[in-house]
């Protein structure tokens, strides 16, 4: 089944404030407003979203990282065996994300998982299959990591943010429901510390889900926005969302 991978929607039609029990569009998909404000389509991790809050994608697990392949794999392959590491996978847990070829031969090239076997065993070998063939061979000196897309299982961030930031929650969500998350434009974005309007926010490094005002970008991490309007720390102030990677 083809879907847009833009949605055009009118104000009016309250999409970008719907949720959903199941899975209605692929992961990142964007939802433009007429006002210019733009979503992405995200699932909640296990953890409930709360409104007016940052968050970001899942830490990507280090037992996903560096994995071997047990046997090569030929060039226009669209699936291949991957030997896993010591964490259990469950079917759907990779689905839209990635492989990242990291080592040896192939390296520097990045597949899209379609779907996978479910590897309940951990250390043995489990099957993905990719939305298109791989490129150059690899063989068995290969290693590759796996990682979700960064809208599946999101969480609020932590103070520091541990991954990247992912949009800003505009209305409360259940843990492992489906929705949409702001990643452009005026959003109500919880604050921590004193604000200067049009100066740059970043995430919050002591309070969860905030954003701060940045002193550098340097040594505060990549901006999530700019201040419209100033509210008191623990409120929440305007921002003008631009969130690098996702707007």
């Amino acid at each position: 089944m083809a879907y847009p991978s833009v949605i055009y929607a009118p104000e009016t039609s309250g999409e970008h404030l719907r949720t959903y029990s199941t899975k209605r569009w692929p992961y990142g998909t964007k939802l433009i407003l007429q006002d210019g404000r733009e979503f992405r389509f995200a699932e909640v991790g296990a953890v409930a979203l709360t409104v007016g809050v940052l968050v970001q994608s899942e830490v990507p697990g280090a037992n996903f990282d560096a994995l071997a392949l047990p046997a090569a794999v030929s060039a226009n392959a669209k699936s291949f065996d991957i030997t896993n590491g010591a964490t259990t996978i469950a079917a759907g847990d990779f689905d839209e994300g990635f492989i990242n070829v990291e080592d040896d031969a192939g390296e520097g090239h990045l597949y899209k998982i379609v779907d996978h076997d479910a590897e309940a065993a951990g250390s043995a070998a489990f099957t993905v299959f990719l939305a298109s063939g791989v490129i150059v061979a690899m063989t068995t000196a290969t290693t590759v990591g796996i990682v979700k897309h960064p809208t599946k299982d999101v969480i609020i961030h932590p103070s520091p943010q541990t991954a990247a930031i992912v949009g800003a929650v505009t209305r409360a969500q259940s843990a492992n429901q489906f929705g949409w998350l702001q990643v452009k434009g005026p959003a109500s974005v919880q604050v921590q510390g004193t604000h200067v309007i049009g100066d740059l926010v970043v995430p919050s490094a002591t309070t969860d889900g905030a954003c701060m005002p940045s002193a550098a970008i340097e040594t505060d991490g990549p901006p999530v926005g700019v201040c419209m309007e100033v509210a008191a720390t623990t409120e929440h102030g305007l921002v003008a969302l631009d969130i690098l990677g996702f707007s």
